[in-house]
């Protein structure tokens, strides 16, 4: 199924000598994109080769079949700005989408204080939560992300029996309090949830990241700027659908 078709750069093999031009034309399927390319006139010259390539595109989240209760943390805080915070919640869409074949979803919207936008127990269609996320109001604020860690974990307290729980946090700075965000992730791991955490700019601290993630580094996700946020949805929303690590309490 072609999803698309837009040049590309390519390169062009001639015999004694490497080429770059802006040719051909790529195929999205399955959300990744095939790379190929071709010169109109010049397909059947047997002197140049033109080299296709199978290349992610990690903008596409990959659609989840399976059954997964889940909760994204947003930080609204006064560090975001307005426009950084609706290319966050169209994020949120974008990730939510790949889940609403059998999925359950909340989100915990947080700065000085935490506000549950959508409870996890929701009977909503699929429109509705997408509408509700993109109406989300920007706060401004604090950096409580410790108060919305505990936000979520009160979410979960409907989450399905032996339904696997996820939460994703999305910030762009250092908490307020983080010997409590800490002390909040490592209440979520023993409550069975598994929580990857997203970090946005060069305000982000690599040790609160690793420890909101309590230690499990391939949940940790960076992007430098809210603009290429979305690079980050393909291998987020794989590892969110496939991961099956077993919490040990400490």
């Amino acid at each position: 199924m072609i999803l698309q078709v837009k040049h590309l750069k390519a390169k062009i093999y001639a015999p004694d000598q490497i080429h770059t031009f802006f040719v051909g034309y790529s195929i999205g399927l399955n959300n990744a994109e095939m790379f190929c390319c071709g010169i109109p006139g010049e397909e059947s010259r047997a002197d140049i080769v033109c080299e296709c390539k199978f290349s992610p595109n990690n903008s596409i989240p990959v659609p989840c079949q399976k059954r997964v209760d889940f909760a994204v943390v947003l930080d609204s805080s006064g560090s975001i700005s307005e426009s950084d915070f609706i290319l966050a919640k169209d994020y949120v869409v974008r990730l939510a989408r790949a889940f609403e074949s059998a999925s359950r979803f909340s989100l915990v919207v947080y700065s000085t204080f935490a506000n549950t936008i959508i409870p996890l127990d929701n009977r909503w269609p699929w429109p509705l939560i997408y509408e509700t996320i993109r109406n989300t109001p920007y706060t401004a604020g604090g950096t409580r992300t410790n108060d919305g860690i505990h936000a979520a974990i009160t979410q979960f307290k409907s989450s399905r029996p032996d339904v696997p729980k996820k939460m994703v946090v999305i910030t762009d700075g250092k908490s307020d309090l983080p010997e409590e965000t800490r002390l909040a992730a490592i209440a979520a791991r023993d409550a069975g949830i598994i929580t990857y955490v997203i970090g946005v700019g060069t305000g982000v601290v690599d040790q609160e990241l690793l420890d909101i993630a309590v230690g499990f580094t391939d949940n940790v996700f960076k992007a430098n700027t809210f603009d290429v946020l979305l690079e980050t949805i393909r291998p987020l929303s794989i590892r969110i659908c496939e991961d099956d690590v077993i919490l040990l309490s400490s």
